[in-house]
């Protein structure tokens, strides 16, 4: 559901997730990484799948989420990330 292409579905799709993502962190995981392999990666998907698997207290989580962040920090000129994290370091 989260990949269709109708807004609401998507989200409602986010939503059953966010419910029982303890069930599916290991699925969660795996679509992770298949979107980072993907032909067409979809930055939008990655960053929801990232903020379910942060839902998760499943050990196996952090090292996804570690790459994640590298990801992120990598690829923040275009989110605006070191921004905001500069901000945070200065206690703005």
């Amino acid at each position: 559901m989260m990949y269709s292409r109708d807004g609401m579905t998507a989200e409602d799709g986010f939503g059953d997730l966010l419910a029982h993502v303890e069930e599916h962190t290991e699925d969660l995981i795996a679509a992770f990484r298949a979107e980072l392999t993907s032909s067409d990666p979809n930055p939008a998907m990655q960053s929801w799948l990232l903020e379910l698997i942060s839902e998760s207290r499943s050990e196996a989580a952090l090292p996804t989420l570690v790459e994640g962040a590298r990801r992120s920090e990598r690829h923040g000129a275009r989110s605006g990330l070191p921004q905001n994290l500069a901000g945070c370091a200065e206690g703005d």
